[in-house]
C-alpha cells in the first residue's frame, strides 16, 4: 500500500504494515474471508522482500543508503536517502508479531537485532518519521514488547526510564 492519494506506483513499508495491522483487526469480524487473507499474505511477502541487508526496513526503498545521494538537491531531510530506521523496523516487527510471525522467524530475528544495535546509550531510539526520539523510542518499545521481549528486559527498562525523564 502507498502513502497519500496519488502515489499508487510507490508503495511503502510503513503504510503497508499499518494496513496489515488494520486488516488483522478487521479479521476479528470477518475471519476466513479469502480476499483479506490473500491481501495480508501478499503484504507480508512484499514487506519481507523489502528487508534491508542489515535487518532493518526503510520507508520506501531497500538498501538505499548511498551517502552521495544526500548531496542531490532534491527535497527535505536528505530525502533521496531512505536508510533502514528503528521506527519503521519496530512497526514492522509489531505488525508481523500481531500476524503470528514468531520471534524465531529469520526476518524477525534480524530485525530485532537491528533495533537493539541502534539503541542509544541513554536508552532512546531515533525515529526518522515521527517526533524524533520520542516517537522512535515509543515505537521500538511497542514493537519489541509486542514481539515478546519481556517488559522487564533491562534495555526496555532503560528506554522507559528515558521516556519518563523527558
Amino acid at each position: 500500500w502507498f502513502f497519500e492519494y496519488e502515489n499508487e506506483f510507490y508503495p511503502d513499508v510503513d503504510d503497508t504494515v499499518m494496513i496489515l495491522m488494520a486488516l488483522r483487526k478487521a479479521m476479528r469480524f470477518r475471519d476466513g474471508e479469502e480476499r483479506i487473507d490473500r491481501a495480508i499474505e501478499r503484504g507480508v511477502k512484499w514487506t519481507q522482500a523489502m528487508q534491508c541487508r542489515n535487518g532493518g526496513w526503510g520507508a520506501f526503498d531497500k538498501d538505499n543508503t548511498r551517502m552521495v545521494l544526500q548531496y542531490v538537491p532534491y527535497a527535505d531531510h536528505n530525502a533521496m536517502l531512505d536508510p533502514p530506521t528503528a521506527d519503521i523496523t519496530a512497526r514492522t516487527i509489531e505488525a508481523f508479531s500481531l500476524l503470528g510471525l514468531p520471534m524465531q522467524d529469520p526476518s524477525m530475528r534480524r530485525a530485532v537485532d537491528f533495533i537493539w544495535s541502534l539503541q542509544e546509550q541513554d536508552g532512546s531510539w531515533f525515529g526518522r518519521w515521527g517526533a524524533n526520539y520520542l516517537y522512535g523510542t515509543w515505537q521500538c518499545i511497542q514493537g519489541l514488547c509486542t514481539a515478546g521481549v519481556p517488559k522487564n528486559d533491562p534495555r526496555i527498562s532503560r528506554a522507559v526510564s528515558w521516556l519518563v525523564s523527558v
